[in-house]
């Protein structure tokens, strides 16, 4: 179903490369300020399309190495998560990339206990492949999913002796949420997806009717002989399920503070479009909500956001991700194991005091200010295209590259650091770009923008 675009006003220059280099953080991964002044020129409506509509881009991705991928006790999770960190770095498609995140931490499933990386390859594919599409087609494939079926014990429910861990998980984390569901739903919703088995040998998935519950069921209040597929359908057509999508996907592409006219638009948006996630996301980012001072400061940067986005935005390509997967499980988001079904509690728990020197030691790092390490980035480059003719002028570009809105005590700061003007004065403006780059990286600001 066709929605009606945003159309946004007017703005200067720079107002577009902040709304647009804001819309290429949240709704991806960041990008170099040349990517970022192209799409600027568009404006920003031109900008949403080009995420949006990611299938009219060549996809970059490639296949992980099949040696990678393995069930049992030859399984590892960290070369597929270093093949995903490169796909996220690299990839023509970042909103899929960001999609495909979300909905890791949405289904939560984790090879400690699915134990399986060609299970979660999958999964993550599953992820991908349904990023924008319609939240029942997605739904469906996660309930006959490999890595799901053992991660919630779905193998195991049979007519018999029901389980009740994915009957459960899929209303209160899944699609409705807490408190809009009662024990007897639960237990109806186990009795409709029994049946469905796991082949440990080959990992297909099959339905086995003699193991299926087809007796009457009621469900959220609808009676029948209902299947998995009519738990699906009942799920995703209930009136609490827009809205608590609405809300996951505000609180990780925007912030942990809700807009609650933006969700309710964003509902809305789902129901009138036969549930497309599509849908959903025009909503959020053609809102003026999205790109107003307090969204654009206040969501906490995900240790991957943190690690990807730096990398993105200033265009880096010697950097060694061998540490990388280790390094996120240090900073609490390890990829492909998320702590528990409810997946990682985000926002201001992403910030404590070992994460953050751990993120300052990053910066550090890159920057060429730590011991024995050479930094990554060029400054000439920086530098040449900048062509600062003050140290403010060459402040305000690296925060407007970084997408940082500087506060008067961290302007300050800088300034004090960089030192007075003019430019020609005997310093080495090299080390003091740098410096720059690398105070900014671990500023208060950096970790919300």
């Amino acid at each position: 179903m066709h929605t009606k675009k945003t159309a946004f006003p007017p703005k200067n220059v720079e107002a577009n490369l902040r709304d647009v280099g804001h819309l290429l953080r949240r709704a991806g991964f960041g990008a170099p300020r040349a990517q970022v002044e192209h799409l600027a020129q568009g404006g920003l409506a031109a900008a949403i399309d080009s995420l949006l509509n990611f299938t009219q881009v060549p996809a970059t991705l490639t296949p992980p190495d099949p040696s990678i991928l393995a069930t049992g006790m030859m399984a590892r999770i960290e070369p597929l998560s270093m093949w995903w960190l490169i796909a996220m770095i690299t990839s023509s498609r970042p909103l899929q990339e960001k999609m495909t995140l979300f909905w890791h931490g949405h289904f939560a499933t984790a090879f400690y206990k699915v134990r399986s990386s060609q299970y979660m390859y999958q999964q993550n594919q599953l992820f991908r492949q349904n990023a924008l599409g319609r939240f029942d087609d997605l739904l469906t494939g996660v309930y006959k999913d490999p890595a799901m079926m053992i991660w919630l014990d779905g193998r195991l429910n049979v007519k018999s002796l029901p389980n009740e861990n994915f009957g459960r998980e899929v209303l209160e984390l899944f699609t409705l949420g807490y408190g809009m569901y009662t024990e007897d739903d639960v237990h109806a919703n186990a009795r409709a997806f029994t049946g469905w088995r796991l082949d440990g040998q080959t990992g297909q998935v099959t339905f086995v009717p003699r193991l299926h519950d087809d007796g009457p069921k009621t469900l959220l209040g609808q009676t029948g002989n209902w299947g998995a597929e009519d738990a699906v359908r009942i799920m995703c057509a209930h009136p609490a399920t827009g809205t608590f999508l609405a809300s996951r996907l505000w609180r990780f592409f925007a912030s942990d503070t809700p807009s609650i006219s933006v969700e309710e638009r964003m509902a809305q948006a789902y129901y009138n479009s036969d549930h497309s996630i599509a849908a959903m996301m025009r909503a959020m980012l053609t809102s003026p909500e999205f790109y107003s001072l307090q969204t654009r400061t206040s969501g906490v940067k995900s240790p991957v956001d943190f690690l990807v986005t730096t990398v993105r935005q200033l265009g880096l390509t010697q950097v060694d991700l061998t540490t990388w997967p280790r390094l996120l499980a240090v900073l609490g988001q390890e990829l492909f194991n998320p702590p528990n079904v409810g997946g990682w509690a985000g926002g201001i728990n992403w910030i404590n005091g070992g994460t953050m020197l751990t993120r300052f030691n990053i910066a550090s790092r890159l920057t060429g200010n730590a011991p024995g390490s050479k930094s990554l980035i060029d400054p000439n480059v920086i530098l040449n295209a900048a062509d600062p003719q003050s140290m403010g002028q060459l402040i305000f570009y690296l925060s407007t590259t970084l997408g940082i809105d500087l506060t008067a005590i961290t302007e300050r700061a800088l300034t004090r650091f960089a030192g007075p003007d003019p430019l020609d004065r005997p310093v080495d403006l090299n080390s003091t770009t740098l410096g720059l780059i690398h105070l900014m990286l671990v500023s208060p600001e950096y970790q919300t923008a």
